[in-house]
């Protein structure tokens, strides 16, 4: 990947659960990814041994942390808005028959990332223009936080 293609890198964010919204994408200038994975190890305490044992229990989900700007230009007004509620939309649960569940998205960043995940944590930032008639913003800035599904 050259300088000249990260300008035109896109990501998608597809809600994988009964058409809760359509595909949300935006532009994804890669500055930052965070990608995050903890591997817990159980510790056996055996009486008379100077150190515990440790052993692989199971890792925990990768994290992916990431930042991106959803813009209106040549989109309708009301695009920034839609967008940002569509997002916030997919962090309801799914209501099945007994449960309740996270709804399932599938994070698409160019062609390096591709994984199955839910939505944990979202921050919008709204502006730093407005359309001076209707007052809608022309930009967000999105800070998102996923988790895996394993």
């Amino acid at each position: 990947m050259t300088d000249a293609d990260v300008q035109n890198t896109s990501g998608l964010i597809i809600p994988l659960e009964n058409s809760i919204s359509g595909a949300i994408e935006f532009q994804w200038n890669p500055h930052k990814l965070h990608r995050e994975k903890s591997i817990p190890f159980n510790h056996l305490r055996l009486a008379g041994r100077e150190a515990p044992i440790q052993q692989y229990g199971c890792g925990d989900p990768q994290i992916y942390s990431l930042e991106f700007t959803l813009s209106r230009m040549n989109r309708g007004d009301h695009w920034v808005t839609n967008a940002v509620e569509a997002l916030f939309r997919l962090t309801k649960p799914v209501v099945g028959q007994f449960v309740r569940r996270t709804t399932k998205v599938r994070l698409i960043l160019g062609d390096a990332i591709r994984a199955t995940c839910f939505i944990t944590k979202i921050n919008v930032e709204y502006g730093p223009l407005y359309n001076p008639k209707t007052l809608l913003p022309y930009q967000a800035k999105v800070r998102i936080t996923l988790e895996e599904i394993i």
